[in-house]
């Protein structure tokens, strides 16, 4: 449920490791879709550091970022299966509403689409 186009450059990409050994916990890619809208083309983290706000944080960030990007809308493509379930709750939980396909994206069954308007008062400061 990640995809990357040749020819596009991401919006953002941030990366965090475990200052203490270098481990990966956490990384959100962004890519700007050229109409005013970023997608969030991957937003992971690490099974060790789950559950512990770092997956709220990175979505802020992200939201922060196409704010000041400029974008008026946030957009992503998630898992329709239940161990996509925590991501879409997050999703859900921070304003995201169901959406039809976007870009390059077609009905699919084990998809999920997902939009978010952002303006300047939605950035909501990260902890």
């Amino acid at each position: 449920h990640a995809a990357y186009s040749p020819g596009t450059a991401p919006l953002f990409l941030k990366v965090l490791f475990d200052p203490a050994d270098g481990t990966l916990l956490g990384m959100a890619a962004m890519k700007d879709l050229g109409d005013g809208t970023a997608e969030i083309k991957s937003m992971r983290t690490a099974m060790a550091a789950r559950g512990i706000g770092l997956g709220r944080r990175l979505l802020e960030h992200a939201i922060e970022q196409a704010t000041e990007h400029g974008c008026t809308a946030i957009v992503l493509e998630t898992g329709s299966e239940p161990h996509f379930a925590a991501a879409r709750g997050l999703y859900l939980a921070r304003g995201f509403v169901s959406c039809p396909p976007f870009a390059d994206y077609t009905d699919d069954p084990n998809s999920v689409y997902l939009r978010l308007p952002v303006a300047t008062e939605d950035v909501a400061p990260t902890a």
